[in-house]
């Protein structure tokens, strides 16, 4: 069996090792900081928890924080199993653990030049054109570890996510993570209420395509991000009878499709209550938004002055379509997802009225199973617990820099049936 190196996000170095074990039949010989070395007979690359992967090159000892570490890591990086030389040059990513006498690039271009006259290459400090065999090198306490990556790009640049990254755009790898977590099966219907850019349900679609992705957000721009990624993706993103992805899509409804229709309520004074937002909407571009979402013909099983209009002017003068600030709140019924996938919004300048748990709530089936990443200021599961979900807090992780944690909904338990993710988690609360 070869020998490697996996790189993961802080706090969820479980769900990569379960991933590996379960997945690829590897054997996880060590977990640390973000870092994983195992062994398999091939190299993991399809692997969605990795942020990166490396055939493990070997380790470093004996390291300070003087300058002179540098002149010590130029040594016994030479000295390590490096693989045989290929053509381009030659790229060093490094890190360190500490405070130390040097700073990160002191130490790439120590490494790369020890790397490069071992392996008789031209080492590059900055970006090239050329092909480049890249080296990763990590130092904390009194040791290192040299990894050579084993694909030409990290895992955690998806190529069908092609756009860069967006604000509340979740990390791959993360969402790769939580798609792991929920146990998916063929045949179901997988949600998220909160879809942003499709990540979480992007990465659910390739990591069980034979499942029904759903997904609602009332950003434009986001809707406009998920139907490039789903087609990059080679994916089909649904668009239900209200939370569509895409906007401007007509839906018929009958009583069979209404049955399992999301949720939506118009409040009287035509701000959107119950849809989601990423972002604060300004309230002029409220109506045009519900507008954008709710699209239905009138042979549909409710009659048109049931539903909301996009010009409220309109339908005042209109007697069988009457203005929003004169309706009822309208309701239709939840999905019926068996799996929700969804990271909701922080710390925005949401209307109470939208209810986070709530929403969850009526998406998922009483049976379903939930992955949720959420702010622990949000209380999110103390809220799903009142509503009558069992929750499980499987812990906390990083992500760009902030404080998140993770939870699970299912009354079946955290793990039903999943004794890699049991055994990985159980083994990461005890460390």
């Amino acid at each position: 069996m070869k020998r490697f190196w996996g790189r993961a996000t802080r706090g969820l170095e479980w769900v990569a090792q379960a991933e590996l074990e379960s997945r690829f039949g590897a054997r996880v010989t060590r977990v640390g900081h973000r870092s994983l070395w195992f062994k398999a007979t091939e190299a993991p690359v399809t692997s969605r928890t990795l942020d990166d992967l490396f055939w493990d090159c070997g380790t470093l000892h004996g390291l300070g924080r003087a300058r002179t570490t540098l002149h010590e890591v130029m040594k016994q990086v030479a000295e390590l199993d490096l693989g045989a030389p290929t053509a381009g040059a030659l790229r060093v990513s490094a890190s360190f653990l500490g405070k130390r006498n040097f700073n990160r690039m002191e130490l790439e271009a120590a490494a790369g030049e020890a790397l490069g006259r071992r392996l008789k290459m031209p080492f590059r400090a900055e970006p090239t054109e050329e092909p480049c065999t890249w080296f990763r090198l990590h130092l904390e306490d009194e040791g290192g570890f040299l990894g050579r990556r084993c694909t030409s790009e990290p895992l955690h640049r998806r190529p069908w996510k092609t756009d860069g990254q967006h604000e509340g755009t979740l990390h791959p790898p993360v969402a790769g993570a939580m798609a792991f977590l929920a146990l998916l099966e063929p045949g179901q219907r997988v949600a998220d209420p909160f879809c942003g850019a499709g990540t979480l349900l992007i990465e659910a679609g390739l990591t069980c395509p034979e499942i029904q992705l759903h997904g609602r957000d009332i950003d434009a721009e986001a809707r406009a991000r998920t139907r490039r990624h789903a087609v990059q993706a080679g994916l089909r993103i649904h668009a239900d009878p209200n939370p569509v992805l895409a906007a401007q899509v007509d839906v018929n409804l009958n009583p069979q499709t209404l049955a399992r229709a999301p949720v939506v309520h118009v409040d009287p004074d035509e701000r959107i209550s119950a849809l989601p937002l990423h972002a604060h909407v300004d309230p002029d571009k409220q109506n045009s938004a519900l507008a954008a979402q709710v699209h239905v013909d009138h042979t549909s099983a409710r009659t048109q002055a049931d539903l909301p209009t996009a010009n409220s002017a309109a339908a005042a003068s209109n007697p069988a379509e009457p203005s929003i600030a004169r309706r009822e709140p309208v309701q239709t019924r939840p999905c019926g997802a068996e799996r929700v996938l969804s990271n909701p919004p922080w710390g925005r300048a949401l209307p109470e009225a939208v209810g986070t748990a709530e929403e969850i709530h009526e998406w998922l089936t009483p049976v379903g199973r939930a992955v949720l990443l959420v702010s622990p200021d949000q209380q999110l599961d103390a809220e799903l617990r009142e509503l009558g979900r069992r929750v499980h807090v499987l812990g906390r992780l990083r992500v760009t820099g902030a404080v998140a944690e993770l939870l699970v909904i299912d009354p079946r338990g955290a793990f039903p049936e999943a004794p890699a993710l049991e055994r990985a988690h159980a083994r990461q609360v005890s460390l």
